[in-house]
């Protein structure tokens, strides 16, 4: 087996965990929708998210992720820290709720929604800095849009509003549909 194929083996696994966790959560929710007080700022993020690792496996296809030109286990490393932070997020973007517990989601995201955009915001360096050792970096549009999620996640911290929340989940959404919708296959 080659390095990539070991690689994106790891990192599907990783991925897919967060992905089963994060269908669990959305999964318990409907099945318990009376008990659910809903907030669609969460689903909304979990689209998002979904959006991100569709990207994501586009990336590894196209070669942007930089799986093939790894040149050390350091390298590695630093490549794998991006799907564990992707499982962080996907596992956190949606409550799950202890069975004696309000099932309340709007008091859930208002509790934990700058950790979430903190850790977002993390990916993103960790994407940026990933493709800088692996010399996928440049002014392209996966730059450009990398660029404006990291604006739009800053924002969301800086002015610290559900108002600015739906404006950065609804433009980093929009960013990601731009960029999967107009890369070639």
């Amino acid at each position: 087996m080659e390095i990539f194929d070991l690689a994106t083996t790891l990192i599907s696994i990783i991925i897919g965990i967060g992905l089963t966790e994060m269908f669990g959560n959305l999964h318990r929710l409907i099945r318990n929708r009376a008990r659910v007080r809903w907030d669609w700022l969460p689903v909304v993020w979990a689209t998002v998210l979904l959006t991100l690792v569709v990207n994501y496996w586009w990336a590894i296809y196209q070669g942007i992720v930089g799986i093939d030109k790894l040149g050390s286990a350091a390298e590695l490393g630093l490549v794998l820290i991006q799907p564990i932070v992707m499982f962080l997020l996907l596992a956190s973007v949606l409550p799950s709720f202890a069975a004696d517990r309000r099932w309340d989601m709007p008091r859930y995201y208002e509790e934990h929604r700058r950790t979430f955009i903190a850790t977002f915001l993390v990916y993103q360096c960790v994407t940026a800095a990933v493709a800088l050792v692996v010399g996928t970096w440049g002014w392209n549009p996966a730059s450009l849009i990398r660029t404006l999620i990291v604006l739009l996640l800053v924002m969301t911290l800086v002015f610290n509003t559900r108002r600015w929340d739906w404006i950065g989940s609804i433009g980093i959404l929009a960013g990601l549909l731009f960029r999967l919708t107009t890369q070639a296959a």
